[in-house]
């Protein structure tokens, strides 16, 4: 499968999840800093909020957002806490609202999951043995550690990359 065609298989489930176009966007940019991208009614993207660090409050107000997608594809558990953005997600998630989150995975078979190591998206890691055991970092128990329910966990990219949607968990 081409970088094009797994990036649009995972465009689908993702846009599926949210059932249109995200109100906010996280990703990481250069430097190790979060790309807070806020969505319009046009379309996605309109415009950058502008780079944050990874612990720093996200630039919306509380329960302000009908949905947020976050794509964990090039991090690592070590760059930085993730309990802490997932938990700021929850925050600016308004009632009934949406989380979906991009990452890595490990696929079943044993050969597939060693190509993952290499194949675009290939996750991030200074030797093989670290992408490895990057690969095996569970997103969904993430986001119920930062109090989500999961609703569904897709596989996509021949399960190289988890699509997991997720709910805010009631209070």
């Amino acid at each position: 499968m081409s970088a094009r065609g797994w990036q649009r298989e995972v465009a689908a489930l993702v846009d599926a999840a949210l059932g249109g176009a995200p109100a906010a966007a996280i990703g990481l940019a250069p430097g190790g800093r979060l790309d807070c991208r806020a969505a319009s009614g046009d379309g996605w993207p309109p415009g950058a909020s502008g780079p944050r660090g990874l612990g720093d409050p996200l630039p919306f107000a509380d329960g302000s957002l009908a949905s947020v997608a976050v794509t964990l594809l090039a991090w690592t558990p070590a760059d930085g806490p993730w309990r802490p953005l997932l938990e700021e997600a929850r925050r600016v998630l308004g009632p009934g609202g949406r989380l979906v989150l991009v990452d890595h995975n490990r696929p079943r078979r044993r050969w597939p999951a060693l190509l993952a190591v290499v194949r675009a998206p290939a996750p991030p890691g200074p030797s093989p043995a670290a992408r490895w055991r990057r690969l095996a970092h569970p997103a969904a128990r993430e986001a119920q550690a930062a109090g989500f329910v999961v609703d569904a966990l897709r596989l996509a990219a021949g399960e190289r990359v988890q699509v997991v949607s997720a709910r805010p968990r009631p209070s």
